[in-house]
């Protein structure tokens, strides 16, 4: 795996993400909040099973559960959000594409 650096230009920084702020960042492409939740879970979970085929059933850590894919998920978009890396456009845009998007960078 490799690395993932952002840089903001408005507030000039750069950041190093996590994987799975990577992962959110990667999805924002318009999607509605529920909808980006559930494309984030399917890639975790595609991800734990390509894990599981490397390293070997039994060798291979328990999935994920729901609740703590959704805590990650939370926290990364929290995260993301805070330092302007991603935003949820308004439903009043006449783009018709609410949801979260990655910022203008």
């Amino acid at each position: 795996m490799g690395y993932c650096f952002v840089f903001t230009p408005a507030n000039p920084r750069v950041f190093t993400l996590n994987p799975a702020a990577w992962l959110i960042l990667e999805l924002c492409d318009g999607q509605t909040p529920q909808a980006l939740l559930r494309a984030y879970r399917r890639e975790a979970e595609a991800a734990h099973w390509k894990r599981v085929e490397l390293s070997g059933f039994f060798a291979a850590p328990p999935p994920p559960s729901p609740a703590s894919l959704r805590r990650e998920f939370a926290r990364g978009v929290r995260a993301l959000e805070e330092r302007s890396i991603i935003e949820f456009c308004p439903r009043s845009e006449p783009s018709h594409r609410c949801g979260t998007r990655r910022r203008q960078l």
